[in-house]
């Protein structure tokens, strides 16, 4: 049964169940979501933690991965970075021949971001054995939230996607959609907005990059603030969905990201996974790296 670690988010939204553990799907036949494969089964033994981190943009995950990853023992991973460039690539080629094919389908990004993950973890398994902690920004829901459900051919997708290993442990930053505007704006501002968040620039296409579309589009140096806003009560709506069947723990990532680290170091701990010394987290400078779950 799933247990339950700490309390509700105080996000303005509808509470997310808090879980650990992972229950037999309802209705395998009928599944179309690629991380219903993590809702039955145990994680195969690995040489190293695995802990992914999820959340819409605005919530703070880079901030986050690049904290827990602070230490050479640890590493963050980037899942199925190299589909964008390639369909990229393809719609560039495609364009100047003058065969332009339009926007990418989402079912196709979606399907092709999964097997590069499951080549991913299979061509990367003995350089991530040399970690004891491997931390990914985002996982699979992201595409479940950017892309929607596979389309045709799901359960062999879904066969692929049970390849792309089990986390240990998942982290829902929880973000209100007022916050993560705010902050994707004033990222925009500071001029690291990314516009576009897939291939040919599709938001509806796309693996959120750390920006939204509306946060990049700029008028006279001014953010449109208002669409940036509309953009994040999608995503934030979006992702308490598809969050709701994954098993998580949910932190409310509207907290400054000292507090957010604090509870993530904390859980950590708690279910015994490996982490950096994080000074002022509780751990203190000098607490040794626990070291590699291998004897356990």
């Amino acid at each position: 049964m799933p247990i339950e670690l700490g309390a509700p988010s105080t996000n303005s939204a509808a509470p997310v169940r808090l879980r650990v553990g992972r229950q037999p799907a309802a209705d395998p036949v009928g599944m179309l979501l690629a991380s219903d494969v993590f809702t039955f089964g145990a994680a195969p033994a690995r040489p190293y933690a695995l802990l992914a981190v999820e959340g819409p943009a605005g919530a703070g995950k880079l901030a986050l991965v690049r904290r827990l990853t602070a230490a050479p023992a640890a590493l963050h991973l980037h899942l199925a970075s190299q589909t964008d460039a390639v369909l990229r690539d393809l719609m560039r080629r495609l364009s100047t021949i003058g065969e332009p094919l339009g926007a990418v389908p989402a079912n196709l990004v979606h399907a092709a971001r999964l097997i590069e993950a499951a080549v991913q973890f299979r061509y990367l398994e003995e350089f991530l054995a040399g970690f004891d902690l491997v931390v990914a920004d985002r996982w699979i829901q992201t595409w479940e939230v950017y892309c929607g459900d596979l389309g045709e051919y799901t359960e062999w997708y879904l066969q692929i996607a049970s390849y792309v290993p089990v986390p240990d442990l998942v982290l829902y930053l929880r973000v209100s959609p007022e916050v993560a505007a705010a902050r994707l704006a004033r990222r925009a501002s500071a001029g690291q907005a990314t516009a576009g968040h897939g291939p040919a620039g599709q938001a509806s296409a796309g693996q959120e990059p750390g920006g939204s579309a509306s946060a990049g589009r700029e008028s006279a140096g001014r953010v449109d603030e208002a669409a940036a806003l509309r953009e994040a009560v999608e995503a934030c709506a979006r992702y308490d969905e598809v969050m709701s069947g994954v098993d998580c723990v949910v932190i409310d990532a509207d907290a400054p990201a000292a507090d957010v680290l604090a509870e993530v170091t904390g859980i950590l701990d708690a279910v015994g996974m490996p982490r950096p010394p994080i000074p002022g987290t509780g751990g203190g400078a000098d607490v040794p790296w626990p070291g590699p779950l291998r004897g356990a």
